[in-house]
């Protein structure tokens, strides 16, 4: 989920987000950021899963998939919330829902890993 989700995040940074009178143009400087984003997931996830390279385990005290669930839920708040608004493209609508599928694989990947399959108990 996470390496799929990261290079349709890649792909639709690509296409068009807004058109404007009779063009289209890329909605400022945020494709870059959900570019980078949606690659490096992608990179990341196909880097641990098809290739003998270790990668750490952590980075600042925060695992891989913790790293990928926060800004993989920034980029997904970026898109949903250029989808309001006037003449906008599919690029945003992939990007949102390719952003969400990205979050919700590291968060239960991250799960996973932790080792945490029971709901939690009530007090």
């Amino acid at each position: 989920m996470i390496m799929a989700g990261g290079a349709v995040l890649a792909i639709a940074s690509l296409l068009d987000w807004v058109e404007f009178i009779g063009k289209t143009e890329l909605f400022g400087f945020q494709w870059v950021f959900t570019l980078l984003i949606g690659a490096a997931a992608a990179i990341v996830v196909a880097i641990k899963t098809f290739s003998s390279v270790e990668l750490p385990d952590e980075i600042l005290g925060f695992s891989l998939n913790q790293i990928i669930v926060a800004l993989g839920f920034g980029a997904f708040m970026i898109l949903f919330g250029a989808q309001f608004g006037e003449r906008r493209e599919i690029g945003v609508l992939l990007g949102w829902i390719s952003a969400a599928v990205l979050t919700a694989g590291a968060f239960m990947e991250s799960q996973q890993d932790s080792g945490t399959t029971a709901p939690p108990t009530t007090f």
